[in-house]
């Protein structure tokens, strides 16, 4: 008997099947691409994340340490640059309980004795107590400085020291925990002294501390040799000299120049760099390549009082504050 083949029904598909088929087959491969990446992605999210949690529960400074930026110029440029780039900068910090490391470190010339004090204890802005070492430590925190860019490593590792003198004034310290480069100091509470001090700060003067600033931040290692010291001298001998209105003959007939000193002050700036005063700031402007940053002294208004020759203060020492202000207007304590 014989059987007979059965013949097998065939699929028809229509135009619009085949494209819908087609067309899941090539979400399925997209799917298949990019998922790990996402997986990756949430991953990659959720570690950073947690190690910026983890860093605000307990830093290893000591692990940050090793991948630290040593050069001080070259930390400042990479902060400096990145600040002119608009990043976005956070402070995380830890109380550290207080030890003698701490007064080893302000008897040190690392702490107190370090150039940048002295000049400004020379100045008789920072009071003579604390050289003295009659003072306790109110606070001391261990400060991280990170931007978005958490892979890269943090810019800055930081020491605040809060001390208080036995008459009640305050001052707190800002100082790289690796070198002991202080960005900032701030003094609070101090007295009145019945004798007006005088402080002369004319351009000259300023432009002497501009030079020291940029030195101690090592902002001139970036400029060819001290080209840009030699043209910013040249620019204050032009202000100096056209202070006063200079008068000339020409011809038998006189001239007089009644020169915008601000107007010449605004040439020290077409670098980057230079100075600017006002009332109870004065503001030095540190180029670091192509970005810069600032560092000002602020005398707190009530201890002072302006003429045109200079400050006039009313304290034993003004209450002021030094630092560089894109590193200290991250710290709370300095706000």
């Amino acid at each position: 008997m014989r059987h007979k083949k059965r013949r097998k029904k065939q699929i028809y598909r229509t135009p619009l099947i085949l494209m819908g088929e087609l067309f899941m087959l090539a979400c399925l491969l997209i799917a298949a691409s990019y998922t790990p990446q996402i997986i990756f992605q949430i991953q990659d999210s959720f570690l950073c994340n947690n190690t910026i949690i983890d860093k605000r529960e307990s830093m290893d400074v000591e692990s940050l340490s090793v991948t630290y930026e040593k050069s001080l110029g070259r930390r400042m440029k990479v902060f400096a640059e990145g600040v002119m780039a608009g990043e976005n900068y956070y402070a995380t910090f830890q109380t550290l309980s207080d030890s003698q490391e701490v007064y080893n470190y302000m008897e040190s010339d690392m702490g107190m004795f370090q150039d940048l004090m002295l000049f400004f204890w020379d100045m008789e802005w920072v009071p003579y107590s604390f050289f003295k070492m009659e003072f306790f430590v109110n606070q001391w925190k261990q400060y991280v400085i990170y931007s978005d860019n958490y892979a890269e490593g943090v810019n800055f590792i930081l020491w605040y020291i809060e001390l208080q003198d036995k008459e009640g004034i305050v001052m707190k310290l800002l100082a790289d925990a690796e070198t002991g480069t202080i960005y900032a100091f701030k003094t609070e509470n101090n007295h009145y002294n019945a004798k007006t001090e005088f402080r002369q700060y004319d351009d000259e003067t300023l432009f002497e501390y501009w030079n020291f600033l940029a030195n101690y931040y090592e902002a001139l290692s970036f400029e060819t040799d001290n080209e840009l010291v030699q043209e910013l001298m040249k620019e204050y001998e032009m202000i100096k000299m056209n202070e006063q209105s200079a008068a000339y003959a020409i011809n038998g007939n006189t001239y007089v120049y009644d020169w915008n000193i601000e107007q010449e002050k605004e040439l020290m700036l077409r670098d980057n760099a230079g100075f600017q005063r006002k009332r109870n700031e004065m503001n030095f402007i540190l180029p670091y390549g192509e970005a810069s940053l600032d560092v000002c002294i602020i005398l707190d208004k009530d201890s002072v009082f302006d003429d045109t020759m200079g400050i006039n203060y009313y304290f034993v020492s003004p209450n002021v504050t030094i630092g560089v202000r894109q590193i200290y207007e991250i710290i709370p304590e300095f706000a």
